[in-house]
């Protein structure tokens, strides 16, 4: 990034103060603002400015409807009672046994072992005594 270009320092220099520069971006400029006395400078005028402009506006307390509602969320049941995923629970423990039976007796009927079956030959000669 070119940081001689004096327009993006103090881009980055408000997004710095106000914190909206996050990650590998920040850590960069941290240590820019190390090294390099303006950048450090630029920091000191967006925070100087910005805290001018939170004197100016007054605090405001929500509305006591807005503080029940984010109690109401924090307090939220669950998606699925405890009954519901026992169900699941059951459910898929069944399936996963029916499976295993399958592929048990899809295993047993394919590698069966070849049928041994009691043939005999016999050859008979002329007086029909065995040869």
């Amino acid at each position: 990034m070119k940081y001689e270009n004096q327009t993006l320092i103090s881009q980055l220099a408000a997004e710095y103060v106000l914190g909206t520069l996050h990650g590998k971006a920040r850590l960069r400029f941290e240590r820019l603002a190390q090294e390099r006395a303006d950048v450090q400078q630029q920091i000191d005028q967006w925070r100087e400015h910005f805290s001018s402009l939170d004197h100016a506006v007054q605090p405001a307390s929500p509305p006591a409807s807005v503080w029940r509602g984010i109690q109401k969320r924090l307090r939220a049941e669950p998606l699925y009672s405890a009954n519901a995923m026992r169900f699941w629970q059951v459910l898929s423990g069944f399936a996963s046994t029916l499976a295993i039976a399958c592929l048990a007796f899809i295993a047993v009927s394919v590698i069966q072992p070849p049928i041994q079956t009691d043939e005999r030959i016999a050859l008979i000669g002329e007086n029909e005594a065995p040869l």
